[in-house]
């Protein structure tokens, strides 16, 4: 009977500390995640007036060059995520992406374009949103094209926005009460 007591005990002390350890676990991951609303506060108080111009000078180019027909250099002005890299890094386009992209332009060239409208929120998720006319003097020969502008280490880069990436003016959009994970500041 007392063998029995001291087993109780005993367990009972393993589980307080087992959800001890777990309560501390969720307050270290709670520390690193903040609201939308938040991490775009944070985000555009960090902005200047340069950052508007740079990422407009890279969208702005991307689309000369297209409607030049420069579908191969403008590709190179283009990166994508690294889904190897767990915070969200950027790579170049691969060949089979290249080879997908070059396709959809060279069937749906870039004739004339406007800017719609651009987006901040946070560095790896942004908007870049233009309108371009691939077949002139047609009603149904227009197509939107978006980007994803992304700040690493004080560089803007231009990306171009995949399907599962939230947009402001789409359905997918984020509520500002959305969790944002923060990566450790060092």
């Amino acid at each position: 009977m007392k063998m029995n007591r001291i087993l109780s005990i005993a367990a009972a002390a393993v589980m307080v500390i087992a959800a001890a350890s777990c309560g501390d676990n969720k307050q270290k991951e709670d520390t690193n995640t903040i609201s939308l609303e938040e991490a775009e506060a944070k985000f555009s108080s960090e902005l200047a007036n340069a950052d508007t111009t740079q990422v407009l000078e890279l969208g702005n180019t991307f689309m000369e060059t297209m409607k030049e027909g420069k579908i191969d250099e403008a590709l190179d002005m283009l990166y994508t995520r690294n889904m190897a890299d767990s915070v969200g890094g950027l790579r170049k386009l691969n060949d089979s992406e290249r080879a997908t992209l070059k396709s959809r332009f060279e069937r749906f060239p870039v004739v004339s374009y406007t800017l719609d409208h651009y987006d901040f929120s946070i560095p790896a998720l942004n908007d870049l949103k233009y309108s371009y006319v691939f077949r002139p003097n047609s009603a149904t020969g227009k197509l939107n094209l978006m980007f994803n502008p992304t700040k690493r280490d004080d560089q803007w880069y231009l990306m171009l926005k995949q399907p599962d990436q939230p947009a402001k003016d789409a359905e997918n959009a984020l509520p500002p009460s959305a969790a944002i994970a923060m990566p450790d500041e060092e």
